[in-house]
């Protein structure tokens, strides 16, 4: 888990697999492009080839593995 990610990183969405099925962007990879301070702690991130910006609780970004990205 990111605890507290910066402009322009590069994160990979991950939900619990009971929710995993349900949610459009799990496992996508994306870059942060609005990092939040306050509560709650929800960061804007744009995917990675495709025009998506989705909001990503804090606990649901993790570090990409290197090969993938």
């Amino acid at each position: 888990m990111i605890a507290s990610p910066h402009l322009g990183q590069t994160v990979q969405i991950w939900y619990r697999k009971q929710v995993a099925s349900s949610m459009p962007f799990h496992a996508m990879y994306g870059l942060v492009s609005l990092e939040s301070r306050g509560k709650p702690r929800n960061h804007l991130v744009r995917i990675l080839g495709r025009n998506n910006l989705v909001v990503v609780p804090c606990g649901n970004l993790r570090e990409p593995k290197r090969e993938n990205v």
